[in-house]
């Protein structure tokens, strides 16, 4: 029979005298791993036989075959790249690297024949060791047969530096306890469905994927919790954070009662959605801070405090969304904290939020800086009094954070209608500060309501201030068309000095936001960023850039539309009057949205108009509702005006695009200075059936 060549001349020195196994280290030659065939353990035994299953099987550092499993097989241990470890160290010894960094080594793939298995029949009971397969490369490991873990105890799957992936089923032991743990970049994917893969509960130390939305549907519980802290591993640096990643678009299978997080801060959820209406965050707050939330879009059942000794803080980080479809720590005698520090915390009830204090605390590192924000279900309008439940705190040092409405359209009421003004040394929202830095934030992607804010906004920072600055508002685009609405008075002038032009309102990011109330707002903004509503009257120039909008039914001074920029007259239908100059660069746009009994038109008044065009402009026409057969509407008016120019008008100057699916065709016509769109509807086309 061929035997298998062994490398084992470091590996018996060291190992053996620890794990008292017999160990199969699989070489170079053979590219089977049959069971027929001889072994060679580490006394220099032959066998003939199946491994005994005190065996651990090694594949050596050096070994290049790709093994096949041609029949079932028992082991004790699985370890890829040769190990010295002990049963106290973390992490082994030996990392073979070819390529820039150690990750283009193309590591080792188990394939099966003829249904074979390959079976790992828990720990050895010696010493705690019960790393029952275990990584020690920094390629791609991969097992592309059946594992099964067929007994009650502790199993573990670990991974020091690269991907260990399970191509195929697994399945364990509804009473034994499962780790899946890695450092540096290592990570355990999980590629294929298990419904038999139901421990009692799967513990996560270090990135553990699902390659398969369906890996983990049966698992009662997960148990995680790590410590942030920075180390290195062979070289590489690690952080030894929790991540549990779904690498799919698609939603991940949870079905677990509890996802239990530890009392340290470096758990993350990440990827595609992962909905867990039906599971509890278990959130340990006896070490003060438990993170919930990483890129991923999710929904949990509740957040329940698991310590209820003292006042605690459970924070929201990364840029996903977690959407709390119960209580927050309600079962907890102290009441603790809820911080959001990146992305969006969305309470289903009012519940969802804390009876102590609620705190967006943005962001703060210097790049790619994440906006905090909270979603509610429900009309918001906290009391405050010093110290008193349902405290509400903005702590943002240049950071986009605010509010996004669920369900419909939300009010949010900040201590009894206060008046809230932006500060320089103060930027917080609390208590008997009503200060807010240069940026407010509201909306969030996802998100299918509007929030309206009730209060009145003064953008004034101080009556001694001569500089012109700028508050941003940051909106996000959810479903909902419009996502924000400023329902009271907007001013950004003294007192002392009512027509000094102080601080200009900028609109930035791709949602829409809505200026019901009155805007004494008298100096030049700007629309970076998606939509811009004017529904009452606004004494200031704005100027739009590529990609973003203006439009609204109020009244607005002058309008510079640069290229890529575009006038949107009406709110979806309606008529917004420009009682100033109008000038339009080459490249802008005119956003027409039309609809059965709906059209958008701009109106131009007042005696020294401006009307001018430094290229060619595009009209858009954007559908709303139901488009009838036809039509034809007015989208400028410049009747009633008394221009000083009139250039931006000449139909020479026009483009119209529409979508064929929705438009037949369409064109612009003037008459009594006024512009008409005509168009009409595309037909489906008739089904048309060939006999033979």
């Amino acid at each position: 029979m061929k035997k298998c060549v062994i490398f084992v001349s470091v590996l018996a020195a060291t190992v053996l005298p620890v794990l008292a196994w017999d160990m199969l280290v699989w070489g170079n030659r053979d590219s089977n791993m049959n069971l027929a065939s001889s072994w060679d353990d580490a006394d220099g035994n032959v066998s003939s036989v199946a491994p005994s299953s005190n065996t651990v099987l090694f594949f050596s550092t050096n070994a290049v075959v790709q093994p096949v499993l041609t029949a079932s097989m028992t082991v004790k241990g699985l370890h890829f790249g040769a190990s010295t470890n002990d049963t106290s160290a973390n992490v082994v010894g030996v990392h073979p690297a070819d390529g820039e960094g150690g990750y283009n080594y193309s590591g080792y793939r188990i394939t099966g024949e003829s249904g074979a298995i390959l079976t790992l029949d828990g720990d050895s009971g010696n010493k705690g060791w019960t790393r029952d397969v275990h990584m020690a490369t920094k390629g791609t490991n991969s097992i592309a047969v059946p594992v099964a873990f067929t007994d009650n105890r502790a199993h573990c799957v670990y991974s020091s530096g690269g991907r260990l992936i399970f191509e195929k089923t697994v399945s364990t032991h509804a009473t034994s306890a499962f780790t899946a743990g890695s450092q540096a970049y290592g990570r355990i994917v999980f590629a294929a469905p298990n419904p038999d893969f139901a421990p009692k509960r799967v513990d996560i130390s270090g990135e553990v994927a699902m390659a398969d939305p369906r890996a983990f549907e049966a698992v009662p519980k997960f148990y995680s919790g790590c410590w942030g802290w920075g180390n290195k591993v062979n070289g590489f640096p690690s952080e030894k954070a929790c991540h549990l990643i779904n690498e799919t678009d698609t939603p991940a299978v949870i079905t677990a009662e509890a996802i239990e997080l530890s009392d340290h801060d470096c758990f993350s959820i990440d990827g595609g959605p992962f909905p867990m209406s039906n599971t509890v965050f278990r959130a340990s707050m006896r070490d003060g801070k438990s993170i919930g939330g990483g890129t991923a879009n999710i929904v949990v059942k509740e957040v329940v405090c698991t310590s209820l000794n003292s006042e605690r803080t459970f924070t929201k980080h990364g840029s996903g969304t977690l959407v709390n479809l119960g209580g927050f720590c309600t079962n907890s005698v102290a009441t603790n904290i809820l911080q959001v520090s990146a992305g969006t915390y969305v309470a289903m009830t009012p519940d969802g939020l804390s009876r102590r204090r609620n705190v967006l605390w943005g962001d703060t590192s210097t790049f790619n800086s994440i906006g905090a924000r909270i979603g509610v279900n429900f009309d918001y309008a906290p009391e405050h009094s010093s110290d008193n439940d349902g405290d509400l705190r903005f702590n943002h040092w240049n950071r986009p954070e605010g509010f996004a409405a669920v369900g419909g359209v939300r009010h949010v009421n900040l201590y009894n209608g206060a008046l809230l003004r932006r500060g320089l040394t103060h930027p917080v929202l609390a208590g008997n500060w009503r200060q807010f830095a240069n940026t407010m934030g509201f909306g969030a992607e996802g998100a299918d309501g509007t929030v309206v804010l009730d209060n009145d906004i003064d953008l004034n920072i101080s009556t001694g201030n001569s500089g012109q600055n700028e508050t941003s508002v940051s909106v996000w685009n959810g479903d909902a068309f419009v996502d924000a609405r400023f329902a009271g008075c907007v001013t950004n002038a003294p007192d002392s000095n009512p027509t000094h032009l102080w601080v200009r309102l900028s609109k930035k990011e791709a949602g829409v936001l809505a200026l019901d109330g009155p805007c004494y707002v008298t100096c030049d903004g700007r629309v970076y960023g998606g939509g811009l509503l004017v529904n009452d009257t606004i004494a200031c120039k704005y100027v739009v850039y590529d990609g973003a909008w203006i439009g609204g039914t109020g009244r607005t001074l002058d309008l510079e539309i640069q290229s890529g920029g575009g006038l949107r007259p009406g709110e979806q239908g309606g008529e917004l009057e420009v009682s100033g100059a109008v000038s339009f660069a080459d490249g802008a746009k005119i956003i027409a949205d039309v609809g059965t009994d709906i059209h958008g038109c701009a109106n131009f008044t007042g005696t020294d108009v401006s009307l001018s065009a430094a290229g060619d402009i595009t009209v858009e026409l954007q559908p709303v509702g139901s488009i009838d057969s036809g039509a034809r509407v007015k989208i400028l008016d410049w009747s009633a005006a008394s221009p000083s120019t009139v250039t931006a008008f000449e139909l020479s100057r026009y483009s119209v695009s529409f979508d064929t699916n929705v438009f037949l065709r369409a064109r612009l016509s003037v008459k009594d200075s006024a512009m008409y769109l005509s168009y009409s509807a595309a037909k489906p086309r008739a089904l048309r059936i060939f006999l033979k």
